[in-house]
């Protein structure tokens, strides 16, 4: 029976000083070779790598969700595939052959970072010779301010789309968000985010922007 590692790192609720979350792609890859293409209706598997049960179902529901918007049948991966088989190969190439899905779009977190910034305090030396006619106006206009330092949350996912008819990688994509507010909002703009950059790149279907 083929096992293969499970990976530690769950979706995570974060949260930043910095405030509202953005999604940005930093490196994506198109085999340029595949001939895998989608009709309306094909069935895909939504699969989101995470040894937390709740998180799993709560993101593969969300990106199969993403996945319809596009024109296709989504299936989330838990509905097939549970929790207790997962690291089992060969049961779960078995119980995703059986739902006649054409690829499958997989998501993990890969990483997490802080990152610190700051805006160094500024100084104004006031008139000191008189009070009202130096002092006053310059002194308060000279108050220090101290500046500021902020601390950034970045979540980097992997995002996969393999074809199962080959078993072949046809598209990678990583991407970052900074400053996720909850574990819910993350997974809702990021699946939107890889939705848009799969369709932007010729890879899923669909209307939505």
């Amino acid at each position: 029976m083929n096992r293969f590692a499970a990976t530690p790192l769950a979706l995570l609720v974060l949260t930043a000083a910095a405030g509202c979350s953005t999604t940005s792609f930093n490196t994506t890859w198109k085999d340029s070779g595949s001939t895998l293409t989608f009709a309306p209706g094909d069935p895909v598997v939504a699969m989101v790598v995470s040894p937390n049960e709740s998180t799993r179902r709560g993101a593969e529901a969300a990106l199969t969700a993403e996945l319809g918007k596009r024109g296709l049948r989504g299936i989330p991966a838990y509905s097939i595939v549970p929790t207790k088989d997962v690291l089992d190969v060969d049961e779960a190439r078995a119980r995703i052959r059986a739902s006649g899905a054409r690829a499958v779009v997989v998501m993990r977190v890969i990483g997490a970072e802080k990152e610190v910034r700051s805006s160094p305090g500024t100084w104004v030396t006031p008139h000191y010779g008189r009070f009202y006619g130096g002092y006053y106006g310059r002194g308060w206009g000279a108050a220090y301010s101290p500046g500021y330092l902020a601390t950034d949350t970045i979540v980097s996912v992997e995002t996969l789309v393999y074809d199962l008819t080959t078993d072949e990688l046809v598209w990678a994509g990583q991407s970052r968000t900074l400053n996720p507010d909850d574990a819910e909002a993350f997974v809702a703009e990021l699946v939107t985010e890889v939705g848009r950059e799969m369709k932007k790149q010729g890879v899923l279907l669909g209307t939505e922007p």
